[in-house]
């Protein structure tokens, strides 16, 4: 294999590793959001509690937070 043949196979590799890495994240945001949705219904908490609840660190309660209203 020549050397630009396989910085284009290495490139590739890095960019789809990156695409799944975005796709496990957002996987993993969502079911934070149904839990948050979940908690706040059957529990009667309030978004910031349902998040303490969940361990949700305090860095990204704000995304959470206006997740929620969109709803």
């Amino acid at each position: 294999m020549n050397t630009t043949l396989e910085s284009e196979v290495t490139l590739m590799c890095n960019l789809s590793k990156g695409v799944r890495e975005e796709g496990i994240q957002q996987g993993r945001r969502e079911m934070l959001m149904e839990s948050i949705v979940n908690l706040m219904g059957a529990m009667k908490l309030t978004g910031e509690q349902a998040m303490a609840a969940l361990g949700i660190p305090e860095a990204d309660r704000e995304w959470y937070a206006k997740e929620l209203d969109k709803k």
